[in-house]
């Protein structure tokens, strides 16, 4: 412990700090402020539960949406895969 002590004093004296110095540690914060929220009785409040509508998406295109293997995702098919009747099949 002192070996490493005796190194930590010669890397505080290369860094330019007096050994005289002592080190005065800050005072512990013990009041704690706390701020004062408005009255307000349960009644004030709004208790409704708010459900926005989600707006239904429609596809109003020309082109064809499918599933293009067994149990995919829809994706978009050329003319000829909507036409085949083996699309979306297992393969």
């Amino acid at each position: 412990m002192e070996k490493e002590l005796k190194a930590h004093e010669k890397f505080l004296s290369k860094m330019g700090v007096d050994s005289s110095y002592t080190r005065t540690p800050t005072p512990l914060k013990t009041e704690r402020v706390s701020k004062q929220l408005p009255d307000r009785d349960i009644k004030d409040y709004d208790w409704k539960v708010y459900t926005p509508k989600a707006s239904e998406k429609l596809y109003k295109g020309n082109a064809v949406l499918g599933q293009a293997y067994n149990k995919g995702n829809l994706v978009v098919l050329s003319s000829s895969e909507a036409r085949d009747s083996a699309t979306g099949k297992r393969r």
